[in-house]
C-alpha cells in the first residue's frame, strides 16, 4: 500500500474511490492507516460515494460521514429481539432497526410500550405518561396511519430522568430555568431531524427498489451460469462467498460480473457431493466429463480444456 500511495497522485486516488459506495469506503478504511487517513481527510470521497447509491442526503448535524454510513448500512441490533440485522432503519426519526415484520409490529404496538402516545386517550389509559408531556416538543416522532403521533419511550425517559437528576441536585427552580433556556434549541434540533428523516424516507424508497432489481439481476446471472456449467443452483447458493457477494453488491447497487473461475472457486466452500464415494469426499465432479478433481485441480482441468 505504501508503494501505491507514493506513486499515485491524490487526484487519481479520489477518482478511484469515487466509484465506491459508503459501505465500500467503510471497508477500505480498514485496509491500511494510509487509506483511513486519506478517506477521513477528503470529504469528496464520501460525497461521491453517497451519490453512487441514489444520492443519499448529507449527514445530519452531530454525525460524521463515517458514522452516518455505519448507521445506514452496517449491522446493529434489533430494538425488539436484540438480533443483529443489516436492514435499513425501520424509523429514521427514532434511528432504530427491526429485523422482521413481527418486530416492527411490536415496536409500534401500544401494549409493548416501545413507543408511546401522549394523546388524551393514552394519558387517560396510562396516567403515568403525563410526566413526559413537558418534553413532547423535544422528541422526534412518527406519524401513524391514523394520524396519531408516537414517540420512542426510551427517548422520553432519558429526558425525564435527566430533569429529575437536575432537580434533585440543583433544585426545582434551577431545573425549570434550564428547561426554559434549553427548550428553543431542542425544538429547533427536532425540526431539523424530522426534515432530514423525511429526506431519508424519500431516498430509501428509491434505493430499496433499485437494490431489489440489482440483487435479482445478480441472482439471474448466477442461474445462467449454473445452467451453462451443468451444476446445481442450490450448491452454488450454499457458498458463503456467493451470499456475501450478493449482499455487498446489492448494498452498493453494483451489477455483478462473475467469471467462470470465480464461480468455480466458490465451490471450495461447499460440502462434498453426497453422491461421491467416501474416498472422494472433498472433491468435485467435473460437469463436462464426470471425472473427480480437487477444487484447485478442477480449475486447471477447465483451463486445459
Amino acid at each position: 500500500m505504501k508503494f501505491a500511495f507514493d506513486q499515485i497522485s491524490p487526484e487519481i486516488v479520489v477518482e478511484i474511490l469515487g466509484w465506491l459506495s459508503p459501505y465500500d469506503l467503510l471497508t477500505v478504511k480498514l485496509v491500511s492507516s494510509r487509506f483511513l487517513y486519506f478517506i477521513q481527510h477528503n470529504a469528496i470521497c464520501w460525497i461521491k460515494a453517497r451519490q453512487n447509491v441514489g444520492n443519499i442526503p448529507p449527514p445530519p448535524s452531530g454525525l460524521s460521514e463515517s458514522a452516518y454510513a455505519s448507521y445506514l448500512f452496517c449491522k446493529s441490533r434489533c430494538l425488539c429481539c436484540n438480533q443483529m440485522t443489516d436492514l435499513l432503519p425501520v424509523s429514521f426519526p427514532f434511528r432504530v432497526r427491526t429485523c422482521s415484520e413481527t418486530c416492527t409490529r411490536q415496536l409500534f404496538a401500544p401494549a409493548k410500550m416501545y413507543t408511546i402516545s401522549l394523546s388524551p386517550q393514552s394519558l387517560g389509559e396510562f396516567p403515568y405518561l403525563k410526566k413526559y408531556l413537558p418534553f413532547a416538543s423535544w422528541l422526534p416522532y412518527e406519524t401513524m396511519t391514523d394520524d396519531s403521533v408516537v414517540y420512542l419511550h426510551r427517548h422520553a425517559e432519558i429526558l425525564h430522568a435527566r430533569f429529575i437528576v437536575m432537580q434533585n441536585e440543583r433544585g426545582l427552580t434551577f431545573a425549570e430555568e434550564e428547561y426554559c433556556k434549553e427548550s428553543p434549541l431542542r425544538q429547533t434540533d427536532v425540526a431539523a431531524q424530522m426534515k432530514h428523516s423525511a429526506a431519508l424516507y424519500k431516498w430509501s424508497f428509491g434505493y430499496l427498489t433499485k437494490r431489489k432489481h440489482v440483487t435479482q439481476a445478480n441472482q439471474n446471472m448466477i442461474e445462467n451460469f449454473v445452467r451453462q456449467e451443468g451444476i446445481k443452483l442450490t450448491r452454488l447458493n450454499a457458498s458463503a462467498k456467493i451470499q456475501q457477494t450478493l449482499e455487498t453488491f446489492g448494498k452498493s447497487l453494483t451489477l455483478n460480473t462473475f467469471t467462470r473461475d470465480i464461480c468455480w472457486g466458490t465451490l471450495k466452500d461447499l460440502r462434498p457431493c453426497p453422491e461421491l464415494p467416501q474416498s472422494h469426499r472433498g472433491r468435485i465432479r467435473c460437469p463436462k466429463c464426470s471425472k473427480v478433481f480437487l477444487p484447485g485441480a478442477l480449475l486447471d482441468h477447465f483451463r486445459i480444456k
